[in-house]
This record gives structure tokens, sequence and C-alpha cells, in this order.
């Protein structure tokens, strides 16, 4: 997990997957590894090819599902910042 925006970014879209009733990142781990519990009305190989066409990358086993954002897809936009004004 790169940043927060970046936790924020993968929860919505989880959350915009039709059929998933409820998320819950357990543990964050900038910089590492985070894990979010996700509560799916389906079957999991459903929620896998959701998350494949919101362009993640999953890998399916044991009952889980581990998912990486893929290269292309962009974490959560930060605001532009603004130049300070130059008061002369």
């Amino acid at each position: 997990t790169p940043d927060v925006g970046s936790v924020t970014g993968t929860e919505s879209s989880v959350r915009s997957v039709p059929g998933v009733k409820s998320i819950d990142t357990t543990s964050l781990a900038l910089g590492g590894i985070s894990v979010m519990r996700v509560t799916f009305a389906g079957e999991i190989g459903a929620l896998r090819l959701a998350l494949s066409a919101r362009g993640f990358r999953v890998e399916e086993g044991g009952g889980t599902l581990r998912i990486r954002r893929s290269a292309s897809t962009p974490a959560t936009p930060k605001p532009p910042t603004t130049p300070p004004a130059d008061n002369e």
C-alpha cells in the first residue's frame, strides 16, 4: 500500500462491485501489504472477475483473493497544488 489515497481508492473501487455488502481494512501497512475483509453476496469467482474488470491483478486461493493494482490502474488522484501567490 503506497499511501492512504491508494487505500481509499481501492476501497471505493471494491465497494462499487455489485454484491459487495461491506468492506473493512483490518490491517493498514503503508509501504507494505494491507488486509481488507470484504463481505460479498455471490461466488468468489464472480468477485474475482469483477475486480479484474476494474483493472486489478487478482490471485485466488484458499477461499481468499489477493489483489494488486495493475500498473495501468490509477491511484486516487491527489488534488492539484496551487503555488503560493506572489504578493509583490
